[in-house]
């Protein structure tokens, strides 16, 4: 398992990528509850950032399914992406 800080690292360049190249995604990201916490200093460690980042894949995973317009460069990658 990545430690924090890469975990850290990986969820802000595919929220990057997101963000420059599909922004009409965007607003998945900020419905997500690891984006908007119930508590106000929710805990984060490990494990809630790999399932956040996996979170963003599967939001990447199924936008390039459900959307004719998906471009090849987004299908290969949720293909190559652990999910």
């Amino acid at each position: 398992m990545l430690t924090e800080k890469e975990m850290t690292e990986a969820i802000s360049r595919l929220t990057l990528e997101i963000r420059e190249k599909y922004p009409e995604m965007s607003k998945y990201i900020g419905e997500m509850p690891v984006t908007n916490p119930d508590e106000e200093h929710p805990e984060i460690n490990a494990k809630i950032l790999a399932d956040y980042y996996d979170n963003l894949l599967a939001i990447m995973k199924r936008y390039a399914s459900d959307h004719d317009h998906a471009t090849p460069d987004l299908r290969e990658k949720v293909q190559d992406e652990k999910l």
